[in-house]
Parts: structure tokens; C-alpha cells; sequence
């Protein structure tokens, strides 16, 4: 299961990767891969850096449960500013 962090915080401090493709990135060193998905009411940002967590929630943007899939990629000193905040209002 993943950890969840505060997603505002996480499209603040991290970087954004580009694309979103069914295929996890890779990431070097200890650099954890969080997603920000929105449904269009609230937003969450999981980590998604694990294969099954990161298949898990790709495919459920795929099934249309998610409207939006960004990745970001952080270092876990970043993400230790990042607490979870629960749902956010999605932008």
C-alpha cells in the first residue's frame, strides 16, 4: 500500500516528470516517484514508486477513476516537508 503525502506540497517542492506512461519510470538512487491524481473534486499523492502501487493507480487513471495523472520525482529530504494533509481540493 502506498504512503501518501500532501499533494500541494508535493507539485511545490518536487519536479515534474512529463509523461505518464503505463511503464513505471526509472528512478536513480533513493528518489521516491509520487503521482498527484485528481478526480476533479479532491486530489491525493501517493508514492508510486513501487511497480504494483505505481500500476495500481496508472490503471485506475486508464479506467477513468482518476481525471489527471502528474508524476513528480522528489528526494526523501523534500518529502519529509511534504506531510499528508488528507484530500485536497483538486486545481
Amino acid at each position: 500500500m502506498a504512503n501518501y503525502y500532501g499533494a500541494s506540497k508535493v507539485q511545490e517542492l518536487g519536479t515534474r516528470l512529463m509523461h505518464c506512461e503505463s511503464n513505471q519510470p526509472r528512478v536513480i538512487g533513493n528518489t521516491r516517484v509520487i503521482a498527484v491524481v485528481g478526480n476533479g473534486l479532491y486530489k491525493v499523492a501517493p508514492d508510486v514508486t513501487d511497480a504494483a502501487d505505481y500500476a495500481e493507480f496508472f490503471n485506475s487513471y486508464s479506467r477513468g477513476n482518476w481525471l489527471t495523472f502528474k508524476l513528480y520525482t522528489l528526494s526523501p529530504s523534500h518529502l519529509e516537508k511534504c506531510p499528508d494533509e488528507g484530500r485536497e481540493d483538486d486545481d
